[in-house]
């Protein structure tokens, strides 16, 4: 079923996007149907500026003088129930995050971010987590990220995820501590999901499997991509959406609010996807409720 935010039509929720000051930003919202509402929130002049010339649906533009003031009414907005996401827009990860972590986290809880890729050369849509918010995670920061990334997965899929907790090797070493992380996690979450510690190259190749003769039943076959760290997760999916033509999608889960994070330099199709996954993730949220 993930597979299917990459295909035509692209779904769109009601989003409030902070401070949307750049073309990069505004120019897929020419796609939003007019019956979709959304909310520029950020310095109205600047936005006004970029907006020209280049917009051709009205919108509704809310003035906010800082990141945290037009954090504070996005989340007022979702509260009302007029929105369903708060998208970044042209502003720093660290600076949209910061304001709302403290503001929508759950209790006992860590958000993540997920990111879903589909490559021409894999069967199937991936999830990698996280490149975005988790810089050095723990093993308890890790536990947050598998079981939210499970959490996800059963929105949309019957079957049990297949989670690879990657490493440079396959196995365990203990001079490695990532391997025993995964060693832990698929200890851990064995109800739930199969998760075993991999190389990447033994996580997506069938190949590499046979090779090394591995019984695993996620290598070579995984869904989720466990990264050792943040600048691993965003150098692999940076690499897979440039250099291996995939396309992808991203979004923050575990708060009470969906986040759609994108890079800066994403284009219009990634954050046209993006809206996608926010929305089909927003209706399967409903359909449990």
């Amino acid at each position: 079923m993930l597979s299917k935010i990459f295909c035509e039509p692209i779904l769109y929720p009601r989003i409030a996007i902070i401070n949307p000051v750049h073309p990069i930003v505004l120019d897929p919202l020419n796609d939003i149907p007019k019956s979709t509402n959304y909310f520029l929130i950020g310095p109205e002049k600047k936005i006004r500026e970029c907006l020209k010339g280049s917009h051709k649906k009205e919108c509704a533009i809310i003035d906010a003088t800082s990141i945290d003031d037009a954090t504070r009414i996005a989340i007022e907005l979702f509260d009302q129930g007029r929105i369903d996401a708060i998208q970044k827009g042209h502003v720093s990860t660290h600076e949209f995050l910061q304001p709302m972590m403290r503001s929508i986290s759950k209790p006992c809880k860590r958000m993540s971010h997920l990111y879903v890729i589909q490559l021409p050369s894999y069967h199937k849509p991936i999830i990698i987590t996280d490149s975005v918010m988790h810089i050095a995670p723990s093993l308890d920061h890790k536990i947050h990220i598998v079981q939210n990334a499970i959490d996800f997965w059963n929105l949309f899929e019957k079957t049990p995820p297949k989670i690879a907790v990657l490493s440079a090797v396959g196995g365990v070493s203990l001079t490695m501590p990532s391997t025993l992380d995964g060693a832990i996690l698929s200890k851990m979450f064995q109800s739930s999901a199969t998760i075993d510690a991999l190389s990447l190259d033994l996580a997506l190749s069938q190949s590499s499997k046979e090779t090394k003769g591995l019984t695993s039943l996620v290598s070579g076959d995984a869904d989720v991509l466990i990264m050792p760290d943040l600048n691993a997760a965003n150098i692999l999916m940076k690499c897979m959406l440039f250099m291996a033509h995939g396309q992808g999608a991203g979004l923050v889960v575990g708060g009470r609010i969906p986040l759609i994070v994108t890079s800066r330099s994403t284009g219009t199709q990634g954050r046209l996807f993006s809206y996608s996954l926010a929305q089909a993730y927003v209706e399967q949220l409903r359909c449990l409720s």
